[in-house]
């Protein structure tokens, strides 16, 4: 999937916060994004493509989950 910096800043939340799209475009200029989204810079503008993990990279973990008392 691919984001601009505005569509980017609706969509996700970095440390439970919303960010302003020109956070977004420092983080791109600084490589600060999560590793699985890619930033290009393409005419003059910024675009971020998420690759999507694969369920054969899920498949290798075991999680499992605990209810807090």
């Amino acid at each position: 999937m691919i984001y601009t910096p505005a569509e980017y800043a609706e969509a996700f939340t970095f440390g439970g916060k919303k960010v302003s799209a020109m956070t977004i475009k420092r983080r791109c200029r600084n490589k600060q994004l999560p590793k699985n989204h890619k930033a290009y810079k393409k005419s003059g503008g910024w675009m971020i493509e998420i690759q999507n993990i694969s369920d054969n990279i899920l498949a290798n973990y075991d999680i499992n989950l605990t209810l807090k008392k």
